[in-house]
């Protein structure tokens, strides 16, 4: 396996090395496997990219065409139009082929070779590394301030991360450390407490979690069929019940019931707003507190 393919390999499965080699495996043969993921490889280690004075068959101009190893050849602003729409809007580090029928999956290298904008280079060259750190569940980024570092889990089930900066998070959801209560309760208590109350009544109402990953999605369309844009998910469900749409299809558009709070339930949110608000003064003062003793520490260091 080509080092360069096994980069774009490892992208698709979501650096999960394990689930890449079990699947391989269980293919009767490395051409099944790729068939399989209806992707193509390129067989040789050279990145160089094929080059010579020809038609492009998109604008059908007269001038130098690129391409990758399958032999098509288009000419480097077509390459660079449809290069840049796959990874600025469509989120795809490594796309295919600009032939409607070629399956060949362009590697970083060679990507790099087809654009000829230095600023779009430097765009794609960005784009890729912070792919891979999303993609990789092993890697994490520092959430403090201003700071660029990655965080690698050494363990399985490590939780409590801190950074070189002095930045003390768990590893698992990216929030404060908050050993021991779980992550669920935590990103439950957040979701209360950021904003003002007008932000979290429109996300409330105009957003669902993604049912896989749980990361607010907005439904600015008509059709039912969501996808998460989470590059470590990409889950796909139903917007109305939540369920996976790979179970779900078309076919069970019509099978989701809407549902009406009755007013003893009403009452019952009334009832948890209370007791919300109860525990979120005190939360606050004891927040405020730990700031005003950490400033007062602080400043008798000093002296």
């Amino acid at each position: 396996m080509l080092k360069k393919n096994c980069k774009v390999l490892l992208n698709i499965f979501q650096w999960d090395k394990d689930k890449l080699l079990e699947k391989f495996f269980e293919s009767e043969s490395p051409e099944k496997f790729f068939n399989n993921n209806k992707i193509r490889l390129s067989t040789s280690e050279s990145t160089d990219i094929i080059s010579k004075i020809g038609e492009c068959y998109i604008c059908f101009d007269s001038k130098l065409i690129v391409g990758l190893q399958c032999g098509h050849l288009y000419c480097r602003e077509c390459w660079g139009s449809y290069l840049s729409t796959r990874f600025r809007e469509e989120n795809e580090a490594f796309p295919v082929c600009i032939d409607l029928e070629c399956k060949m999956v362009a590697d970083d290298l060679s990507i790099l070779k087809l654009l000829s904008s230095e600023s779009e280079k430097t765009f794609y060259k960005k784009f890729v590394f912070k792919t891979a750190v999303n993609s990789n569940p092993n890697l994490k980024w520092c959430p403090g301030n201003d700071c660029e570092r990655i965080a690698k889990c050494l363990s399985s089930g490590c939780q409590a991360i801190q950074c070189k900066c002095g930045t003390l998070f768990c590893f698992v959801c990216n929030q404060e450390a908050h050993e021991p209560v779980p992550c669920s309760i935590i990103k439950r208590w957040m979701k209360k407490c950021e904003g003002d109350s007008l932000t979290m009544k429109w996300i409330s109402s105009s957003t669902k979690d993604c049912p896989k990953c749980g990361i607010p999605i907005e439904k600015n369309g008509g059709c039912n069929r969501m996808v998460c844009k989470n590059n470590s998910c990409n889950f796909q469900f139903c917007w109305s019940c939540l369920k996976d749409w790979n179970v779900h299809g078309y076919q069970g558009a019509n099978s989701c019931n809407r549902y009406e709070p009755n007013e003893q339930e009403k009452a019952e949110s009334r009832r948890v707003l209370q007791r919300y608000l109860h525990y979120y003064d005190r939360f606050m003062n004891h927040k405020n507190s730990l700031k005003a003793e950490t400033t007062y520490i602080f400043s008798w260091l000093k002296i």
